[in-house]
C-alpha cells in the first residue's frame, strides 16, 4: 500500500500557506479576509485485480504442442475527502481582535525566536516608542513613525544574542506582568551600547532589572509598558509590505503611502529583514508560497529566509488565536480525487 500521509501533509501545508498569503494580499487591497480550516481528511481505498490464462496451440505433422501464458494485473487507488470549516462567529472574531497577552509575547521571545522579529510583528508600543501604529489597520496614506522602534528592537535583539537579557513572569497588583533583567558588561561594547540605547529610548534609569506591564496610558518610573497588537492588527501590518503592480496603483486599487513632503514612502524601510511579498505578471518559479489575485501573482521568494521566518511566526499566531472551529455544517467537502 503506498504511503499517502506525506502527500496529504504536504498538500495541506501548501494550502494553508497559500490561504494566509491570499488574505494578506486581500487586506492590502482592503478586501475582506476569510479563513477556513481543515477539520477532517478521510480517504477511500480500493483494490482491483485480475488473473488470466492464455494458451497457444501448435499442430505439426509429428506432434502437437500447447503453451500456457498466465497473466496477473492489479490496481490500487486512494480517493481523499477534505472537509473545510469556516472560521467565523463571535468567539473567533473576538480572539482575532483581542490584543495578544504580554506573557505570550515574551514567552515567544524567550523560546528561541528572534526578539527583533517578535517585537516588530506584535508590539505596537513600548513606553512612548511607537511601532508604525497607523499600519495596524488598512495601509495608511501618511508615513508612520517607526525609526526609534527599529532601533529599540535591534538593541533588544543584541542583548538577547549576547545572553544579557532574561525575562521572568511575575504578578503586579494581581495583574499579568514580567520582569526583564539586563546584565551590564562595560567590557563588551555591544552590550554596553545596546543597554544605553535601551535606557535612552525608554527613558529609564540604569539599573539591573525592570518591570514590564501592559500599557494603560500612564507610566511609572523605571517600568516598561508594552501595548500588544491583536492578530488581526499584525496581519494588517504585514499586508503593507505587499508589492502592488504599478497599474493597480494608478487605478487607485491600493493606497500609496506618502511622506509629509508628498514624496512616495518606501515600506521596505519598515520591513527590512522582516517581511516582503513580491508581485509578478507571470507565474514565479522560485516561490516558497504564491497566490493568484486580480490578474497577478503574489509570492514569497524561497530564498527570502527572513520573510519565511516571519510568515511562519504569523501562521503560528493565527492558529493559536483561531482555536478549535465550531462543529457546524462544513463550508465545503471536496472529494480530492475527483
Amino acid at each position: 500500500m503506498p504511503d499517502v500521509h506525506a502527500a496529504y501533509n504536504d498538500a495541506l501545508v501548501r494550502s494553508q500557506n497559500a490561504q494566509l498569503l491570499l488574505n494578506l494580499v486581500r487586506m492590502r487591497y482592503r478586501d475582506t479576509p476569510y479563513f477556513v480550516d481543515v477539520t477532517s481528511v478521510t480517504n477511500q481505498q480500493s483494490f482491483a485485480g485480475t488473473l488470466g490464462f492464455g494458451t497457444d496451440l501448435g499442430i505439426h505433422p509429428d506432434t502437437a504442442t500447447s503453451t500456457l501464458h498466465p497473466g496477473v494485473s492489479g490496481s490500487f487507488s486512494v480517493t481523499p475527502t477534505v472537509v473545510y470549516t469556516p472560521l467565523q462567529g463571535e468567539a473567533f472574531v473576538r480572539r482575532m481582535v483581542t490584543p495578544l497577552s504580554l506573557y505570550t509575547v515574551l514567552s515567544i521571545s524567550t523560546a528561541g525566536w528572534n526578539a527583533n522579529r517578535v517585537f516588530r510583528l506584535v508590539v505596537d508600543r513600548v513606553n512612548d516608542i511607537r511601532n508604525a501604529p497607523s499600519a495596524a489597520g488598512p495601509t495608511p496614506a501618511i508615513a508612520p513613525a517607526y525609526r526609534d522602534f527599529l532601533a529599540l528592537a535591534e538593541a533588544i535583539r543584541t542583548l538577547q544574542q549576547a545572553g544579557a537579557l532574561e525575562v521572568a513572569p511575575v504578578r503586579v497588583n494581581d495583574a499579568e506582568s514580567c520582569v526583564f533583567v539586563v546584565r551590564s558588561d562595560d567590557h563588551d561594547e555591544r552590550i554596553a551600547e545596546a543597554t544605553k540605547t535601551l535606557q535612552r529610548l525608554l527613558k529609564i534609569a540604569p539599573q539591573g532589572s525592570y518591570t514590564i506591564v501592559p500599557f494603560t496610558g500612564t507610566t511609572e518610573p523605571n517600568q516598561v509598558h508594552l501595548r500588544m497588537r491583536s492578530v488581526l492588527s499584525a496581519l494588517y501590518y504585514l499586508s503593507a509590505s505587499v508589492d502592488a503592480p504599478p497599474e493597480h496603483e494608478k487605478l487607485g486599487l491600493v493606497t500609496v503611502t506618502k511622506n509629509p513632503d508628498g514624496t512616495r514612502f518606501d515600506w521596505n524601510d519598515v520591513f527590512h529583514k522582516l517581511f516582503h511579498v513580491r508581485t509578478s505578471p507571470s507565474n514565479p518559479t522560485l516561490a516558497f508560497t504564491k497566490t493568484y489575485y486580480r490578474g497577478h501573482w503574489f509570492y514569497i521568494a524561497d530564498d527570502d529566509l527572513d520573510t519565511k521566518s516571519t510568515f511562519q511566526l504569523m501562521a503560528h499566531l493565527v492558529s493559536m488565536q483561531a482555536g478549535a472551529p465550531a462543529m457546524t455544517a462544513p463550508l465545503l467537502t471536496i472529494p480530492a480525487g475527483r
